[in-house]
């Protein structure tokens, strides 16, 4: 199921985040740069939204469903405009076959290797343990032994959201979205200015490089610091 969750989290955040572009009348976007600005904006908005239920003591699966379901709710008018700006790039990527099919092969491998249970030192030794406890607790739970439970980061809400939904795999799912969302800024953004054979080339060197492809697939917060550094 992590990768309907994955789904239904992510278009749900997107569509926010598309609602609220527009309604700010943020203009010069294409439709598909709108979805992913739409959707990094949108899972950020999460991520505030569920430290927002944590430290008021409220991160509880009633709460959390109440939250994603507000975000539907504002979001849903978006849904099939988005659907649609997914294929906007398409006769664009068209030209690079190769490419286009060597950088899609890579995130699907990688997204293949997040269904293996965690299993690396940070996940299981305070990255999940500290999502857990939150999750436990529905609050912001610290641990004197765990410096980094005194500053929860917004990769251990997602984390905390995937273990209250049942799927520590989820976690690593939001981590290799993350890791696409980046890849697709690094194409929206070059596409404006260089020919796409260069713009692909540097998509393909990003996602292949041996940190990327390392992390991609773990409950660690490196893709989702990449995100917001890149996005910003």
């Amino acid at each position: 199921m992590g990768e309907t969750d994955l789904a239904l989290v992510a278009f749900t955040v997107a569509g926010c985040g598309r609602l609220l572009l527009r309604r700010f009348e943020v203009r010069g976007l294409s439709e598909s740069e709108r979805t992913l600005v739409g959707a990094t904006l949108g899972l950020g908005l999460l991520t505030q939204g569920l430290f927002l239920l944590c430290a008021v003591g409220l991160l509880k699966p009633w709460a959390v469903i109440m939250l994603l379901g507000a975000f539907w709710v504002v979001g849903f008018t978006e849904l099939s405009d988005l659907w649609v700006s997914l294929g906007a790039n398409r006769n664009l990527l068209s030209d690079r076959p190769l490419m286009t099919g060597a950088l899609l092969a890579v995130l699907a491998v990688l997204f293949w290797l997040a269904w293996v249970p965690p299993h690396l030192y940070d996940s299981l030794v305070y990255h999940l343990p500290l999502a857990a406890g939150y999750a436990r607790d529905g609050g912001l739970a610290t641990r004197p032994d765990l410096l980094f439970s005194h500053f929860p980061q917004n990769g251990e809400m997602l984390f905390a959201l995937s273990l209250i939904l049942g799927s520590d795999v989820l976690a690593q799912l939001f981590s290799w979205l993350a890791t696409f969302l980046s890849v697709w800024w690094l194409f929206e953004m070059g596409k404006r200015e260089a020919p796409i054979v260069v713009v692909l080339t540097a998509c393909l060197m990003t996602a292949t490089h041996t940190a990327v492809m390392l992390l991609t697939p773990t409950a660690y917060v490196e893709t989702l610091v990449m995100l917001w550094v890149t996005a910003a």
